[in-house]
């Protein structure tokens, strides 16, 4: 059983989700089927225990009484039992979302032609639409949604009522320019990492439009918040853009959905680090501002969970910044809120890095020794910034034998790509560093210039300041 779609499913549910549906499966209208019944009520038995028994073998005896596995059977079995849960999480999620709920109760009872309880159901749903916060792309989906079923039932059981076409049609504008604008962005972004050309003519057209109708664009502040957004990226020299995206972003964020202004704020960073690469130092600041809001307003975090990327790029950013007291507030705060599997990895190696940058190297360096993580390029990371430290204490003993160490573990990795080629850049120059003469003025500016023209770039900064 481990092998099939059904185990791997049923895997993801927590033990109330099962119960649920547990209980789906007992009803006679889902499920007529005891053997299906059975093998459930077996799998919930086992799947509590720390060596569940859920071999075909056990299963088949279990639920058929019979020693004598039958690989046909057990397969429909799981396909059945598959097919209720399939039916059980999409009637869950409808009955989770009232929008669509009333939605597609008010369908039901259009095609019954019963235009009392389609009225009834509908202007309820409709009600519940507007009272609720959100004002973002599955707002303006759901109002045109329901704008158009009220559409087709009036042209249907009432062709002398006044129609809804203008307010239909504006609907239908502003989710399209919206999730439009959404591709843009991703697109660009997209672009910016992999170099790969897309086809923009239909946006561009787009914006003139609504580069022309101001006053349209302030009637509906999600579609203004992502259309700044696109500006700011497509323009990304027009600082206003970026001013006017973040301006809207304080005012405007309780309209977005949690996933919705997550997006928007990660747009935001990429254009503050996109600046930064071109040379805006400015943006350091405007970056941390926006890291900051986003985590104090829980906007960067996703189930509760902060990615351990994120963690580590504002912790890298803060402690650039030397904003110390902040960022050894962060690292404790959100260390719970880091997946399980890197918690203790990802923390113990920024608070490193902070130790480091406040020049507290006997610290630093106690969490960096024993440090053992399983992510490669963590690992090197943290033997990188070990280095720096055994070089500005001078202890030459362990640099060497610590490059020593590092050339050896590169040589056996084989799927580092470019990182092996700039870690190796990082064992050459120090090196050559170590070994260079105090006054060695021509030796010192030809190494300055082989780490310039170097590929090497996170590091460079630190090689380059130990020349001056």
């Amino acid at each position: 059983m481990r092998n099939t779609v059904l185990y791997r499913l049923l895997k993801r549910l927590d033990l109330r989700t099962l119960s649920k549906f547990e209980k789906f499966i007992d009803s006679r209208y889902f499920n007529q089927r005891e053997d299906i019944k059975i093998f459930f009520n077996h799998y919930k038995a086992e799947i509590k225990k720390k060596d569940p028994k859920l071999l075909d073998d056990i299963i088949h005896k279990k639920v058929y009484n019979n020693d004598k596995s039958n690989p046909q059977e057990l397969r429909l079995l799981y396909s059945r039992t598959f097919q209720l849960l399939k039916q059980f999480l999409f009637i869950e999620s409808v009955k989770e979302n009232k929008i669509e709920f009333g939605f597609t109760l008010s369908e039901e009872f259009k095609k019954l032609k019963d235009k009392d309880l389609f009225t009834k159901t509908f202007q309820k749903t409709s009600n519940e639409l507007e009272d609720e916060k959100w004002r973002d792309l599955d707002f303006y989906q759901d109002k045109f949604r329901l704008e158009q079923l009220y559409y087709d039932f009036i042209s249907d059981y009432e062709r002398t009522k006044e129609n809804n076409l203008q307010v239909l049609t504006e609907n239908l504008d502003v989710y399209y320019f919206i999730q439009k604008l959404n591709h843009a962005c991703m697109i660009i972004s997209h672009q910016s990492v992999f170099k790969k050309d897309y086809n923009l003519d239909s946006i561009k057209h787009m914006v003139l439009f609504l580069d022309d109708n101001k006053l349209f664009l302030e009637k509906y502040p999600a579609l203004n918040v992502t259309y700044n957004c696109y500006k700011a990226l497509i323009e990304e020299d027009h600082q206003s853009h970026f001013s006017k995206l973040k301006s809207l972003l304080i005012q405007h964020k309780n309209i977005f959905r949690p996933k919705h202004i997550r997006f928007l704020y990660s747009s935001a960073i990429n254009y503050c680090i996109k600046r930064i690469n071109s040379g805006a130092s400015d943006f350091y600041q405007e970056l941390f501002s926006l890291y900051k809001d986003g985590i104090e307003n829980e906007i960067l975090l996703e189930n509760n969970r902060l990615t351990r990327f994120s963690y580590k790029n504002i912790v890298a950013l803060a402690v650039g910044l030397k904003e110390f007291d902040w960022v050894e507030k962060f690292i404790y705060d959100y260390k719970e809120k880091l997946d399980p599997k890197y918690r203790d990895s990802f923390f113990t190696f920024n608070l490193a890095k902070l130790k480091q940058a406040q020049n507290k190297y006997e610290e630093a360096m106690s969490l960096l020794i024993h440090f053992n993580p399983e992510d490669i390029l963590m690992t090197l990371a943290a033997k990188a910034n070990l280095l720096k430290m055994y070089f500005e204490l001078q202890e030459f003993n362990s640099l060497d034998s610590l490059l020593h160490s590092m050339d050896k573990y590169l040589d056996r990795k084989k799927v580092l790509g470019y990182h092996k080629k700039h870690y190796k850049d990082v064992i050459k120059f120090s090196r050559k560093l170590m070994n260079l003469a105090p006054y060695a003025q021509e030796e010192r500016e030809t190494l300055r210039k082989q780490i310039e023209a170097s590929e090497m770039r996170s590091e460079r900064d630190w090689f380059l300041k130990q020349l001056t």
